[in-house]
């Protein structure tokens, strides 16, 4: 693993994702496009952290999902930062965020929330095949638990408190990272 940029998703993780691809990193793992086995280990392992804060998740369970990818990318890499951070001390990180915490909930509110809030059609159809069932699992979470199941309500001090713990355990282990906005262009 080269690269972790552990930006929450809508703060430019798929434009992030095309510029690493560009610059010749091979296998960056976006959010977006995760299989339900991977998802699967995902919910797994959330699940273990919450009924135990010390539980930790090893460089070898990461490699299970990532062992062919030289960088990540958006949810639910998000979701495991810290556990990242101390799995692959050599990886360069990136914090894209946007330029303001009310520009990132202003996009979250154009886009994923009305998907999460009104689905239907997603929700009925992660009761059929695995594959949209374990998807439907992690972002339940994703949703529940990170963004503590009300974004309305919560969303800007999630948003600042996420960057806020990943500078925090940056500066912990000694490790530079670099800044990025959408906004800054390239």
């Amino acid at each position: 693993m080269r690269v972790l940029a552990l930006g929450i998703s809508r703060c430019g993780t798929d434009s992030l994702r095309q510029a690493l691809v560009t610059l010749g990193y091979n296998g960056v793992y976006h959010g977006i496009f995760k299989t339900g086995a991977e998802s699967m280990l995902w919910t797994q392992w959330w699940d273990a952290k919450g009924g135990d804060p010390e539980y930790t998740i090893s460089t070898e369970s990461f490699d299970r999902v990532l062992g062919q990818c030289e960088a990540i990318t958006d949810a639910p890499w998000a979701m495991f930062a810290g556990d990242l951070l101390k799995a692959y001390p050599g990886a360069k990180i990136i914090l894209n965020r946007r330029t303001t915490p009310q520009q990132w909930d202003t996009s979250m509110r154009a886009t994923l929330v009305p998907v999460m809030r009104d689905s239907w059609t997603f929700n009925t159809l992660a009761f059929f095949p695995r594959d949209a069932f374990w998807v439907w699992q992690i972002t339940q979470r994703f949703w529940d638990d990170l963004l503590e199941g009300h974004f309305e309500a919560c969303s800007i001090r999630v948003y600042i408190r996420h960057f806020e713990r990943l500078e925090e355990q940056g500066r912990e282990q000694g490790r530079d990272w670099l800044d990025w906005c959408p906004e800054d262009e390239w």
